[in-house]
């Protein structure tokens, strides 16, 4: 009966150390997508900037959710990074 516990309380502790590592993956998987997108963002400034039609292009949000996250402007949290700068943006894509 004791070796039964013994298997049973450290099966219990094996699980829960896996489980807490795949949440720090997720929360540093999250902080490095933040980064990433920081980056993306500052590029698009510079390639704007320095008139980098292609580069401006390539680097354009693909999708819609990423169009609201860089463009976008949200009630609670305010501006995104380049709402001030969608008009000029928009017009240079066209």
């Amino acid at each position: 009966m004791m070796k039964m516990f013994l298997i049973m309380l450290i099966s219990c502790l094996v699980f829960s150390c896996s489980n807490a590592n795949e949440k720090n993956n997720s929360s540093s998987d999250t902080i490095q997508q933040n980064s990433i997108t920081d980056t993306r963002i500052e590029d698009i400034k510079q390639a704007f900037e320095q008139k980098d039609y292609t580069k401006f292009f390539k680097l354009f949000p693909d999708t819609y959710s990423e169009l609201v996250d860089f463009y976008g402007f949200d009630d609670i949290t305010g501006e995104k990074p380049l709402y001030g700068l969608y008009v000029a943006h928009i017009n240079y894509l066209f």
